[in-house]
């Protein structure tokens, strides 16, 4: 096995201690997976040639998927390109998809059974569409890099947020590497783990449309508290919501509305929240721009939420009971995946904390305005030409004119 294959193998490895749990049950589901992928590797060396699928696309643009909302999110752009005349294909690299390649697309002997799905997955889709260029949107994993090398074209990633100094942003084996702007950057030196190297370009966020901005309002009492999707699993997370309905209740002249995750179960919120009159939870249809129409300032644990609502001169409170520690690995305690503290007050710890955060903001609320300018400079590179700004672009990678 050449160096190449070995650093994928330990980096892979790497990933799946982070995400599991060293526990028996554990230790147990890692003898079942490495059972799984041996048996996966013999059938790609074995019946692979079998199902081989003859069947190639021309494709101008190859998008690689990890999610639906990878696409619902961006749609706005493979639209206008197809408009433009560019022919654009979608695969997804799900699970089942990956199983599904190994057994058509058969891959050289000594790539690691850990790997072979990736493998197979990024062999087929290089030959079956043979894509000027490919986009990806997986930030993390070995995919990448498997892509990048059965690939003759250029690979390039998309953001759909802020990039983090974690595990989850380590594989940068892309020939272009989108990010939104200054913040990313300073995270990604952050991260103590990098596999490839890339050129980074500051683009904006493809998600963000020029219709996004809202005017300014006067200090009106009414907030929005953007709802995580781990209320009610995390211990933590879940004590500093319940500090905010209990301070919330102490305040009846006050309107909060949540907004609830995508992924989010709402019972539990529900629940939380039954018999507080003065807490209304919005459908979770409502966009965020229509969320943000009627408060003032929003109330977050941490969210990339936040950098929308500054867009949108909405300022933020930070409702976090952790001391914060500069120096720790966990942005929750330290502050530096988003440094919300840096252009907002301090974290609230308690109820009266809490308190003293939304008197400072509605005080000072001309200077916390000016604020959220910065604190959306500070994360994203362009404001109201993002979509426009990555679509031109793709389309120089594409003629190759970067």
């Amino acid at each position: 096995m050449d160096k190449y294959l070995k650093d994928l193998l330990k980096y892979f490895k790497h990933i799946e201690r982070i995400k599991g749990k060293e526990t028996r049950k554990y230790r147990f589901r890692t003898i079942k997976r490495t059972c799984i992928d041996y048996s996966l590797k013999l059938l790609n060396q074995t019946i692979a040639r079998i199902n081989f699928d003859k069947n190639n696309i021309e494709t101008d643009i190859l998008v690689v998927l990890t999610c639906d909302s990878s696409y619902s999110q961006t749609k706005h752009i493979w639209d206008q390109l197809k408009l433009d005349g560019y022919n654009i294909k979608f695969v997804k690299d799900t699970v089942k998809e990956l199983i599904k390649a190994t057994l058509i697309e058969k891959v050289n002997l000594n790539i690691p059974s850990k790997l072979v799905p990736f493998a197979a997955f990024s062999k087929l889709i290089n030959r079956k569409y043979n894509p000027n260029l490919i986009c990806m949107f997986t930030h993390y994993n070995v995919l990448p890099s498997f892509v990048k090398h059965y690939s003759k074209v250029k690979t390039l990633y998309i953001p759909h947020a802020i990039i983090d100094s974690t595990y989850m942003y380590s594989n940068q084996d892309f020939d272009y590497y989108m990010i939104f702007g200054e913040s990313s950057e300073l995270n990604i030196k952050e991260n103590p783990l990098t596999i490839g190297k890339t050129r980074f370009l500051k683009v904006g966020s493809p998600v963000i449309k020029k219709d996004s901005k809202l005017e300014v309002i006067k200090p009106n009492n009414k907030f929005l508290f953007f709802s995580t999707w781990i209320i009610g699993e995390d211990a933590q997370i879940t004590f500093d919501f319940r500090m905010m309905l209990e301070w919330i209740k102490t305040k009846p002249s006050y309107t909060l509305y949540i907004k609830l995750h995508p992924m989010e179960n709402e019972a539990f919120v529900k629940k939380e929240t039954k018999g507080i009159e003065n807490i209304f939870i919005l459908m979770k249809s409502t966009t965020i721009k229509e969320a943000l129409e009627k408060v003032s300032a929003v109330l977050i644990n941490f969210s990339v939420a936040s950098v929308e609502a500054a867009l949108m001169n909405r300022p933020s409170i930070v409702i976090n009971s952790l001391k914060k520690d500069t120096e720790s690995k966990d942005f929750r305690v330290s502050d530096k995946y988003l440094y919300i503290e840096n252009f907002f007050p301090k974290r609230a710890r308690n109820i009266i904390e809490i308190q003293e955060s939304v008197n400072t903001v509605f005080d000072n609320y001309d200077h916390f305005i000016k604020q959220c300018e910065k604190y959306t400079s500070f994360h994203i590179e362009r404001t109201t030409d993002s979509s426009s700004f990555v679509l031109k672009t793709i389309k120089d990678i594409y003629y190759e004119k970067i």
